[in-house]
């Protein structure tokens, strides 16, 4: 079964919905699919199939349907959340991954450059990036592409899904070609750090975290005050605040509850965490200068494999460097979530710029990302995109 690309949920096999798309006929408010996007949506008519008790094991449901007020040709949406499916989904091989964290982590930065250093990854195995749909082409575009690239500035922060015409109520698709012998897709879910500072478990509109292959969640050193202080005059002030990570992480967790999603905990603009080299102190200087450490190298884009020994080695360095930073609470409260059964996670170091910005605008340096894809690879080799070695 393959996942839906906006609640995450495995679409039925044994039932279909599909919904008139003509501007031109009457469309209702629909509750479903406004409780899922967090915001009103109306749609149009809808037909439904279900298997029947008596249906032969051979059974299938039809392939296609008609509005019965306007006659038009009607599209497939997913039974759960009412979201439309894009031609031959249901053939596909989806990988699913959500974005969280605090305010001004850099998720859509990560986004950003993660998209861009997927194309050259997947050149390794004989694929590029795509998009999947318009819409996509659109965001990802205007949103992320173009002020990054382009205009060398900020990416605005991500708005809360209950902002009118908020782009992050639409999942990003993107199209990986035919890889193992099936098509795949990769679709990204955002969510605003405003938004999970306050969520409620029962928040219907992020229940995909829950379904989700993969929850990034990204945690900015440069939240802990003993290392701004010891960063003072390495790294440019930021012009942004966020959020406590503590509290975002805490409700992520309850928005999960006992499901089986991994969670990758991103460790970002470790290139201010590597700055520790340069101040005096003779502890942090051996930390951040071992020409030994998985911290000191950039494989990640050397191969098309996930490399297992080398990830595991990372985190397990990244999860000590949480401790020397003062963060063991975040290990703690990995380890006992769900009821103290703990929560599949893995601990990454990503540097998205290569360089804090300076204000409003990129360092002089340019864009120079660090272990980006690393998460990405995580997830993907657990769908069987990408082989491990």
């Amino acid at each position: 079964m393959t996942a839906c690309p906006s609640c995450f949920q495995h679409l039925p096999e044994d039932r279909r919905m599909w919904m008139c798309q003509n501007p031109s006929c009457e469309k209702a408010h629909d509750v479903v699919a406004s409780a899922y996007l967090g915001g009103p949506v109306s749609s149009g008519f809808v037909n439904v199939e279900v298997k029947p008790e008596n249906a032969p094991r051979r059974w299938t449901p039809r392939d296609s349907s008609f509005c019965g007020r306007c006659g038009s040709a009607q599209s497939e949406v997913c039974w759960i959340c009412h979201y439309g499916l894009l031609p031959g989904w249901r053939e596909a091989e989806v990988t699913t991954v959500a974005m969280n964290g605090a305010r001004a982590t850099g998720k859509s930065f990560y986004i950003a450059v993660a998209v861009q250093q997927l194309g050259h990854l997947l050149a390794h195995v004989n694929s590029s990036v795509d998009y999947g749909n318009e819409r996509t082409r659109d965001v990802y575009t205007s949103v992320y592409e173009r002020p990054l690239y382009e205009e060398l500035g900020i990416i605005a922060p991500t708005p809360r899904a209950d902002t009118a015409n908020s782009y992050q109520r639409d999942p990003m698709i993107f199209r990986l070609g035919i890889i193992n012998g099936a098509l795949r897709y990769l679709v990204i879910r955002d969510v605003a750090g405003e938004e999970m500072e306050n969520a409620s478990a029962d928040a219907q509109n992020l229940s995909f975290l829950r379904h989700a292959d993969a929850v990034f969640f990204m945690f900015d050193p440069l939240q802990i005050s003993e290392i701004r202080e010891r960063l003072r005059d390495l790294v440019p002030p930021q012009l942004t605040t966020g959020g406590d990570p503590k509290v975002v992480l805490g409700n992520l967790l309850r928005l999960m509850g006992d499901s089986s999603t991994r969670l990758g905990v991103i460790v970002s603009k470790f290139d201010a965490l590597q700055a520790l080299r340069d101040v005096d102190d003779v502890d942090w200087k051996a930390i951040m200068s071992n020409p030994g450490s998985a911290m000191q190298r950039d494989p990640s884009l050397d191969t098309g494999a996930f490399d297992k020994e080398d990830s595991e080695l990372l985190s397990l360095e990244v999860r000590s460097l949480l401790f020397t930073l003062g963060a063991s609470g975040f290990v703690y409260t990995l380890d006992q979530a769900n009821a103290g059964r703990g929560v599949d996670h893995r601990f990454f170091a990503v540097s998205v710029l290569g360089d804090s910005p300076d204000g409003d605008t990129l360092s002089r340096f340019g864009i120079s990302p660090y272990r980006t894809v690393d998460p990405l690879k995580w997830v993907l080799q657990s769908r069987g995109v990408l082989l491990a070695q």
